[in-house]
């Protein structure tokens, strides 16, 4: 029974998918399965525990993330989900996540660690590519200099960038999580925006909104629909720019040819254009 145990264990510690080991608390392996040589990239678990004699300065890219572990390992005796960059036998760098343990006396003395192993550096490359595309993302929608405001399909703002506030008056932290119907003048402006923009996925045109002090002033809005992975709604994203001095220059020029017309009309003298040998 205790060699069928035996087998079966040592079964298991060879064919795991996880890599699996015993270290010292001097720094070296005392046992490593093959998924763990593979991890390191070594040919197996014997070259592994004889090249690498200093865990912490042979295999850690930075060892000060060594040194974090032991002294967790000191204050809990288990500890799940530490992530560290390793160097590899060919000198390229992965990611690792490991679960370890302390195995101690009946005095509490420290004996070895033991714990299991995974390579995570795919994980690790798409969480970095996601965050650099949100920070790209984040950095456009800051220095846009349209106003940038989206919100959940509850029509409360998750965003809402600088032009947004210079415009509106308000702090970003002012506003997230508060319903958008606080811009608009009208209320029922923005439920009718919302209805449209999801029946239509993209609407363009002018709105009137209200800035933090009541003053009413004039956009054009282009709102479209956002949907996650699976095209469901989550929300919309709307960017719109201040058209208040775009109507006052049409405004002057209105009252300036009514003006002009005005003189044309009631002036004493005949006026007339000739345009390609014809009166206009």
């Amino acid at each position: 029974e205790l060699k069928s145990s035996e087998e079966k264990y040592h079964n298991i510690f060879d064919n795991a998918v996880e890599g699996i080991f015993q270290s010292s608390v001097h720094n070296r392996f005392i046992s490593v399965n093959p998924a763990l040589a593979r991890i390191h990239g070594y040919d197996s678990p014997e070259e592994l525990i004889e090249t690498i004699t200093d865990i912490r300065n042979q295999l850690y890219v930075d060892p000060k993330r060594h040194d974090e572990l032991i002294e967790l390992l000191s204050k809990n005796s288990v500890i799940h989900n530490f992530e560290a960059q390793f160097y590899r036998k060919d000198k390229s760098i992965n990611w690792v996540s490991m679960n370890i343990r302390t195995v101690a006396d009946q005095n509490g003395k420290v004996l070895y660690y033991e714990g299991t192993a995974e390579d995570i550096t795919e994980r690790k490359k798409a969480e970095i590519a996601l965050h650099e595309s949100e920070q790209y993302a984040r950095s456009i929608i800051s220095s846009s200099l349209d106003m940038i405001v989206t919100t959940d399909n509850q029509r409360r703002i998750v965003e809402f960038n600088k032009a947004a506030e210079e415009a509106f008056g308000y702090t970003r932290e002012e506003l997230l999580g508060k319903h958008i119907d606080l811009l608009y003048a009208n209320n029922n402006d923005g439920k009718t925006i919302n209805k449209t923009v999801i029946r239509q996925e993209k609407i363009t045109g002018e709105i009137l909104n209200k800035r933090k002090n009541g003053e009413e002033f004039p956009c054009y809005l282009s709102a479209s629909v956002m949907h996650d992975a699976e095209g469901k709604h989550i929300g919309i994203v709307g960017v719109s720019r201040d058209i208040t001095e775009q109507k006052r220059t049409e405004r002057l020029l209105k009252e300036s040819e009514a003006k002009y017309r005005s003189v044309v009309e009631e002036s004493l003298i005949g006026f007339y254009i000739v345009q390609d040998g014809l009166f206009k």
